[in-house]
């Protein structure tokens, strides 16, 4: 991931992070998702801050393509937002 890639990737976390808070502020998003979509944003942050995690914990997990597990750690973010 190149320097500009990585910028943006922290300036989009940062962004939602502060959209989230702004939509509990204004009281348009409950403080129980707001929880589930802060525990997102700080994710996307801590994985666009440091490059080698996803790497490391697609090791750990035996996993073979690191997106792979970004997509399925995904996927189950919607699941539980859609419960």
């Amino acid at each position: 991931m190149t320097n500009l890639v990585q910028l943006v990737a922290v300036s989009f976390a940062v962004l939602l992070l502060t959209v989230v808070l702004e939509l509990v502020r204004r009281r348009r998003l409950t403080e129980e998702h707001s929880l589930i979509w802060i525990v997102g944003g700080v994710a996307l942050l801590a994985l666009s801050v440091w490059r080698n995690v996803l790497d490391k914990a697609a090791h750990a997990v035996g996993v073979h393509y690191p997106p792979a597990l970004l997509l399925l750690a995904l996927t189950g973010f919607v699941c539980l937002v859609s419960l």
